[in-house]
């Protein structure tokens, strides 16, 4: 291992260390007003973003804009050309980012964009188009492939799904959390019967991830018998749409045990910096999700909190 790696798995090491974790969510969200949350996160490694008087969506775009960050600050401690952990993890905001250009060229009000800086793909051209049209050349002609609708819920779905492939050829500790987030977007697609109806791109990237059979299921119960086993995980014992949210906090949870354990492995390799990258990811969501709950008051259901900033995270 080189001492490039063994650098980036410290200080990644040291990153995932300030993370707010299970302890800081529960009181962020136990906090009586957003004011009062966000007084207690301007303490933490968020502060650099978040301000005084944001409203909950600036607010939470803050908190994944350190998260960003963070991740840009790990990349550039990684040996040369050798971030592309960083760069897929990355790729999650520069997916908002697409589809809110998207969005911004259909006339509607979108956030500021995501500074990726060298952890950028596709969306320096990108951001230059002036069409929907000119968009999906671009990412023709990108590691995203093109999305194949107009649409900006199927675009987003279509790079959820680009972005599964990418995951999983990052690395192979890597490979189940790229399949088993595939099974939660068909999920959510068999719950709305609108998996037939994906362009052919983001339908090769799924197949390509779950197999052919998969795209056939009619049920969420079908589905969890045709994804490859190790994924179905995340659809034990959801039957209907409205269990849909248990799938994800499943994959969550799944992968912050994994990623903890990746962070924490004993040889330092491009995996710990990995695990890394997305403990801070899922601490992000994890506070987005306790400041969501501070705005409507604040909750205090002592064990069963946590369950709380999951579900609506």
């Amino acid at each position: 291992m080189s001492v490039g790696w063994v650098a980036a798995a410290a200080r990644g090491k040291g990153l995932a260390g300030h993370r707010a974790g299970p302890t800081g969510a529960r009181e962020f969200a136990a906090s009586t007003s957003l004011e009062a949350a966000l007084d207690l996160l301007q303490r933490t490694a968020y502060g650099r973003h978040v301000r005084a008087g944001m409203d909950r969506q600036a607010a939470q775009q803050a908190v994944w804009a350190s998260a960003l960050w963070q991740l840009r600050v790990l990349a550039g401690w990684a040996p040369t050309l050798g971030s592309a952990g960083s760069r897929v993890l990355a790729a999650r905001f520069e997916i908002d980012n697409l589809v809110n250009h998207a969005r911004a060229l259909a006339g509607r009000t979108v956030p500021s964009p995501f500074v990726l800086g060298a952890l950028g793909t596709a969306w320096a051209a990108a951001d230059l188009s002036r069409s929907v049209g000119e968009l999906r050349r671009v990412l023709r002609s990108s590691v995203w492939g093109d999305p194949g609708s107009d649409d900006c819920a199927t675009m987003r779905l279509s790079l959820e799904l680009s972005w599964c492939r990418q995951l999983g050829s990052v690395m192979a500790e890597a490979a189940p959390w790229a399949t088993s987030y595939a099974v939660l977007l068909a999920a959510r697609l068999t719950a709305s019967e609108g998996i037939v109806l994906l362009p052919e791109g983001p339908a090769a990237d799924a197949r390509h991830l779950l197999g052919p059979a998969a795209l056939r299921a009619t049920s969420l119960t079908e589905l969890a018998r045709l994804v490859p086993r190790p994924a179905s995980f995340v659809l034990a014992g959801v039957s209907d749409r409205e269990d849909l949210w248990m799938v994800e906090v499943r994959w969550w949870r799944r992968v912050g045990t994994d990623a903890t354990a990746m962070c924490a492995a004993p040889r330092p390799s491009a995996a710990s910096v990995l695990g890394a990258g997305m403990l801070l990811l899922a601490d992000a969501r994890r506070v987005g999700g306790s400041l969501e709950l501070a705005a409507r008051g604040g909750v205090s259901d002592g064990a069963s909190e946590l369950e709380v900033i999951d579900a609506v995270a």
